[in-house]
């Protein structure tokens, strides 16, 4: 039994490795969404703090659209959280930005000494001025009841009735935007609005305690304006990114480049780009070729890549060879606009 057991394992693991294809990363350059190539001396001011009307204000308390919940619900806003999401907006936009290795910055601590100043800035070798505020801050709370079937005993007999579940329910939507100034004339440049929004729902069970505390708004707050934080640095900066690529599989078989999926797995690239285009070129085997381009792209050198690539296909008209081509060319046009940006 134990035998059995050990040789249907041994067959599963050698499944799961035939099953396996082989891959390769393809690292290029994405470009950002604006055009900061005269702008790389960028002064950054502080992020303003949201500020509610009184009427649009997060109350302390949560309402009840049921009517019936028999307890008061305490809301999950943290009163002035708003100063706190400004400062933490200020420093992931200050940290993310410089991550990029793109720009040089003046930091909202100097930058908030020149408010208005802009020729003075300019003056200081800052080309523009990036100003973030926050758009809107929407916080809804609510508690509703549902009706569930329950089942209750009456006299040993069981019989379904009615009873009312109730739920709170917490709603979030955030919007922030930057603004690109150009310091030389004082004018806008690029302008652009990020938002987010997220919901979440829990259950109520009025008999747990004589008061309810709704869970923290706070985590999630953060997380949200952290993330507009970082697409508005992708919006500004060109980034590199990688994408993992499978070789086409040996099929038909061709005994000559086998060794060359093993030597790929070991990062032997050079070798395997070789055996590989030895073969296509011997044979036209397409799977060799396919995956010599596809070395050479990993390899960076691109428009090696696509002429190969383009001749698998123009030779065998193979489907998936050209998906990738049109990929890689795709990947090509991004790159070289990301390189027009430095």
């Amino acid at each position: 039994m134990k035998k059995s057991i050990f040789y249907l394992l041994v067959l599963v693991v050698t499944m799961l490795l035939v099953g396996c294809a082989t891959h390769v990363p393809i690292n290029y350059m994405v470009p950002a969404d604006d055009n900061m190539s005269t702008f790389r001396n960028l002064a950054v001011t502080s992020v303003d703090p949201y500020r509610f009307s009184l009427l649009t204000g997060p109350s302390t308390t949560v309402p009840d659209l049921s009517g019936t919940f028999p307890l008061r619900v305490y809301s999950g806003y943290q009163p002035f959280s708003e100063r706190m999401l400004a400062n933490h907006a200020t420093g992931t936009l200050l940290e993310s930005l410089d991550s990029t290795g793109y720009f040089k910055l003046l930091p909202p601590s100097e930058t908030d000494r020149y408010a208005g100043g802009n020729a003075s800035l300019y003056a200081l070798g800052y080309e523009a001025t990036l100003v973030v505020e926050f758009e809107r801050l929407d916080v809804e709370e609510y508690v509703y009841a549902r009706k569930v079937a329950v089942e209750d005993d009456v006299a040993t007999e069981e019989v379904e009735t009615e009873a009312l579940a109730y739920y709170l329910r917490q709603k979030v939507f955030v919007s922030l935007s930057y603004e690109v100034i150009d310091n030389s004339s004082g004018q806008r440049r690029y302008a652009r609005t990020f938002q987010d929004r997220s919901e979440r729902t829990f259950s109520l069970d009025p008999e747990d305690s004589a008061v309810i505390f709704a869970p923290s708004m706070t985590p999630i707050l953060l997380d949200m304006v952290e993330q507009i934080v970082l697409d508005m640095t992708e919006a500004l900066a060109p980034r590199w990114v990688q994408s993992n690529v499978a070789l086409m599989k040996n099929r038909p078989l061709a005994s000559s480049v086998e060794e060359a999926y093993d030597a790929v797995a070991q990062g032997r690239i050079a070798y395997a780009h070789q055996a590989f285009l030895r073969e296509w070129q011997q044979s036209g085997h397409v799977p060799s070729g396919y995956n010599a381009a596809l070395l050479a792209e990993s390899s960076g050198r691109r428009d090696e890549a696509i002429e190969l690539m383009g001749d698998v296909v123009r030779s065998s008209g193979n489907n998936k060879a050209r998906r990738q081509l049109d990929r890689m060319r795709r990947y090509q046009s991004d790159h070289a606009l990301a390189s027009a940006q430095f």
